[in-house]
């Protein structure tokens, strides 16, 4: 994912200078005069095409970019709970982006990117713009459906009951619910930037599956002293798993945060800039 960054931003960054130069400079030779008609029927359907495909993406920008400010605004709001519903419909909301993404994508490819001419640079930019619409959309998706499958151990782990009628059975459900909610973690493979997160928390619930075993043989001997060694261990694996579920919620935030970062840095110079050059070239 970070291999040839530096060679990719001053890519852009060369494509964004060619792009903010003033293109009427390049227009006279496009001209109703210059062009043969059938050469001036070309050039008008392929600003057509281009601009269709980059109208089309603008509700996906503003979809992104409207999610992302969400979440980042309700980061570390503890009223209510994650939704799976919510969420799976966000998921399949952001595939069908993804398909619209291709399907772009795909109509600009018999068209020629030549940097020498106005409607090649416009064509490079648009496809860069979709580009990087269609890589954000899959980080969030990965996010998401990692998010859901994440809640769902959570879920599995969390569900003892606090009331049991006796100590062996409050540790023998702990280690019933954190046996299977470790199982559903191990079988789930989290995106690269959370692995360390992920396997300190797989790590976390382990000590809390061992925890049970011997919580479990002090209720079983009745020995006051392992069981008050037992709770006061409890406590420490309490502790530790709350630091562990912060670091996950930050590393969560960091990525929106680089989201947001992308779009209203690079995409939105990149789309007013387009938004300009477009309505240049549909005027020729």
């Amino acid at each position: 994912m970070k291999t040839n960054r530096i060679g990719k931003a001053i890519g852009m960054i060369l494509l964004c200078l060619a792009l903010m130069s003033p293109i009427t400079l390049l227009l006279p030779q496009l001209s109703a005069v210059a062009l043969p008609i059938s050469e001036r029927i070309l050039f008008r359907q392929s600003i057509e095409k281009i601009s269709h495909a980059f109208e089309s993406a603008k509700a996906i920008n503003d979809k992104l970019h409207e999610f992302v400010l969400e979440e980042i605004n309700t980061y570390g709001d503890t009223d209510g709970e994650f939704e799976i519903q919510v969420a799976e419909e966000k998921l399949r909301e952001i595939a069908e982006d993804l398909a619209l993404l291709d399907t772009l994508l795909l109509s600009l490819e018999d068209l020629d990117g030549d940097m020498e001419t106005s409607v090649g640079k416009t064509v490079l930019a648009v496809r860069e713009y979709l580009n990087t619409l269609r890589n954000i959309s899959l980080d969030m998706s990965e996010l998401i459906e990692y998010s859901i499958e994440l809640y769902r151990a959570i879920v599995v782990i969390g569900d003892v009951n606090e009331n049991a009628q006796s100590y062996s059975q409050f540790a023998d459900e702990i280690y019933t619910a954190t046996s299977t909610g470790i199982a559903m973690l191990e079988n789930l493979t989290p995106p690269a930037y959370l692995k360390i997160t992920h396997d300190d928390l797989i790590l976390r619930i382990k000590e809390l599956n061992d925890f049970s075993v011997d919580f479990y043989i002090a209720a079983e001997l009745d020995d006051p002293l392992r069981l008050y060694s037992c709770f006061y261990r409890m406590n420490r694996v309490e502790a530790q798993m709350n630091r562990c579920a912060e670091n996950l919620d930050e590393d969560l935030l960091l990525q929106f945060e680089q989201a947001y970062r992308r779009l209203s840095g690079h995409i939105a110079l990149l789309r007013g800039e387009l938004t300009k050059n477009i309505d240049l070239l549909l005027a020729v």
